[in-house]
Order: C-alpha cells, then structure tokens, then sequence
C-alpha cells in the first residue's frame, strides 16, 4: 500500500533515476539475474523470503510468477509500529 500511494511523488518513468531503477531491474530479472539463475540450475521456480527483498520485488515488476513464504512472527513485546501512509500496521507482536 505504502509504495501504490507513494507512487504519486514518482518522478515519472522518463526521469534519469527511473530508466536506472529500470536497467537494475532488467538486469537483475534477465540473463544475469533471475532468468539466468533459472535456466542455469534447471530451476522451476526460486523462493524469496516475504522481507521485501530487492529480488523479489524485482521479479514481481517484470512478472515473473513469485510467492512470499512468511517464516515467523515477530515475539510478544515488540512495539507497535505503524506505516507512514495511514494508520496501518507495519510492525507488531504476532504479525509476520
């Protein structure tokens, strides 16, 4: 939700910064990336950790399938924290 309603600040896809996030993306997607690391390891699929990890971000963006595998939940105690786009939850005991 954060980054659908960040969105909105883009500088927009012809800005400099976005054609280099594009090209990292590309690259990190294509043959020396996800693409490669399939093929290479006659790979069917790669599983990503659900911690917002550039990789999987990445495959998501240029629609490569990808599931999110929560492991855990953070312990009782720990404090509460909210996202900075309303008042959703971002942090919290329990949640994964």
């Amino acid at each position: 939700m954060e980054r659908l309603i960040g969105s909105k600040e883009s500088p927009g896809i012809d800005a400099p910064v976005s054609r280099k996030a594009l090209e990292k993306m590309l690259r990190c997607c294509g043959d020396d990336g996800i693409l490669g690391a399939l093929e290479d390891y006659k790979l069917d699929a790669l599983v990503f950790l659900n911690n917002r990890d550039r990789a999987s971000i990445f495959a998501a963006r240029f629609g490569l399938p990808i599931f999110a595998l929560p492991l855990g939940f953070y312990p009782e105690g720990t404090r509460i924290k909210k996202s900075k786009w309303g008042d959703l939850v971002d942090v919290a005991p329990n949640v994964p």
